[in-house]
């Protein structure tokens, strides 16, 4: 009786270690269960994380980094085709490459697991191939450009254009939103909460400074001179005006010069 009681009290404990475990790990799961619809969770977590930290270490090399790795229409020109590669990656400073990890984070939830990894990687490559064959074919004037923005959008197209296939809602939804935004940063400048400072710098020359117009006397006559008390006689051959108080006047005898060439 005694080893029968013995088991079923060890059964009674197991049964209790498996609430118990069991009640502790409900936050786990929905951890678990918020990450993988965001397509945080796995293998796609860790590409994002590390796809974000690579996009903050480049930042942190500062100017000499941003220097290296812009896209430099004259240093593509001397040769140095890293740059058509690099200049998505490095960015003007961390709060510039925090923004771009911001917007990578969204359309991760978003779109991650509309298309394979290679297929997601032919779209980045396709981007920043249209990207850079655009800057350097049809902008001559522009001189340096940074961030990822521009792969990013070439992101949302692809995703967007995966779900008005599957007939989703949102697809039409975030392709309106993809427009609006592009035609407001074309004609407007770019949105409030974007990056401060410019990542494209163009060369282009801007109109000149307008100028006040030259006020041109008609009388060369120094203005000292032009006194009704002062008499000027010109010297000839030196250019000077010799002034001496006219009779009556104030300080008379005293002489100024002026120089009339």
């Amino acid at each position: 009786m005694r080893g029968i009681s013995g088991r079923r009290s060890r059964r009674c404990d197991l049964k209790e270690l498996f609430i118990i475990t069991n009640s502790g790990s409900e936050p786990v799961m929905r951890v678990r269960g918020l990450l993988r619809s965001l397509n945080y969770d796995g293998r796609l977590g860790l590409i994002l994380a590390g796809s974000c930290v690579l996009l903050l270490l480049a930042s942190l090399a500062g100017e000499p980094g941003r220097l290296l790795l812009r896209y430099d229409r004259a240093a593509l020109a001397a040769g140095q085709w890293w740059r058509l590669v690099t200049a998505h990656v490095v960015h003007l400073d961390v709060r510039h490459a925090l923004l771009n990890d911001l917007g990578l984070a969204l359309v991760w939830a978003l779109f991650a697991r509309d298309y394979s990894l290679r297929q997601w990687a032919a779209v980045v490559l396709g981007a920043v191939v249209a990207i850079d064959a655009g800057l350097w074919l049809c902008d001559w004037t522009l001189e340096w450009y940074v961030g990822s923005s521009g792969a990013l959008h070439g992101v949302m197209a692809a995703g967007a254009l995966a779900h008005l296939r599957r007939g989703e809602r949102d697809g039409a939804l975030l392709s309106v939103a993809l427009v609006a935004k592009l035609g407001y940063e074309h004609w407007a400048g770019a949105l409030p909460f974007s990056a401060s400072l410019p990542v494209v710098v163009s060369a282009a020359p801007g109109p000149e400074p307008r100028r006040p117009p030259a006020i041109i006397d008609p009388d060369p006559t120094p203005p000292a001179c032009r006194s009704a008390h002062v008499v000027c006689l010109r010297v000839p051959r030196s250019g000077l005006a010799v002034g001496r108080d006219a009779p009556g006047a104030r300080g008379r005898g005293q002489l100024g010069s002026h120089d009339l060439r």
